[in-house]
């Protein structure tokens, strides 16, 4: 099992929403949601951190991810993100 943990800097001006609204206007959440292999994919505000947005992803395999990683809704992630997010971080963790 693969775990992403993702977290989005969002642009000084710009409320976290407002880029998780973008995402799901373009139905991203739902698509990432329904795919083969993933078991989780949730966004979270931080209670303590105004300017930014949790993605938690949880994904039965490395193929599953790797499948995810090619689709069309997940290769228009970049251009969704540079209109809202200033810096993106990402940790990795694998378990059996």
């Amino acid at each position: 099992m693969i775990q992403l943990h993702v977290t989005y800097t969002i642009k000084t001006g710009i409320h976290p929403k407002a880029f998780f609204d973008a995402l799901n206007a373009a139905n991203i959440p739902s698509l990432c949601r329904h795919e083969k292999g993933n078991i989780r994919y949730s966004y979270y505000l931080p209670a303590d951190n105004d300017n930014q947005l949790f993605l938690l992803e949880i994904w039965k395999n490395n193929d599953a991810l790797t499948d995810h990683q090619q689709t069309s809704h997940f290769l228009q992630i970049p251009s969704i993100k540079e209109k809202y997010v200033a810096h993106t971080d990402l940790q990795r963790f694998e378990f059996e």
